[in-house]
């Protein structure tokens, strides 16, 4: 039974949507019909905890700090996550994605910068 749960919780992506809530509302629905000598085999119950948050916390793409705004700081978050000096995680590494791609590099961070001089106007 908790080999469900955990490849159920393995099954959601990194990056949750809305799209996504129903695939994760079922897996804490299992998790929570375990015992707890079950649970204690799930061994990737953050990731669902993290999926959870996404959902009731939505980003906005590029706003790394998530301050409301796309500024110049969003693009150093994402240059200094790039370079390993800081690691994002969550919304923060989600709304830093820019490209879509799964992972924050330095492209992610010019994209940001671009986007805060308006010399492109979407991700």
């Amino acid at each position: 039974m908790a080999r469900c749960v955990v490849d159920a919780i393995n099954a959601l992506p990194d990056k949750v949507t809305e799209a996504n809530a129903i695939a994760v509302s079922k897996a804490r629905t299992a998790y929570n019909a375990l015992t707890d000598l079950q649970k204690a085999y799930v061994t990737n119950l953050a990731k669902l905890e993290d999926a959870e948050y996404q959902i009731a916390n939505p980003y906005t793409l590029g706003d790394v700090n998530n301050d409301g705004e796309i500024s110049a700081g969003d693009a150093l978050l994402a240059l200094q996550h790039s370079v390993d000096k800081i690691v994002l995680s969550g919304n923060d590494f989600s709304a830093a994605d820019v490209t879509n791609d799964g992972k924050v590099e330095a492209d992610d961070a010019l994209r940001i910068l671009q986007y805060t001089v308006n010399k492109i106007t979407s991700f």
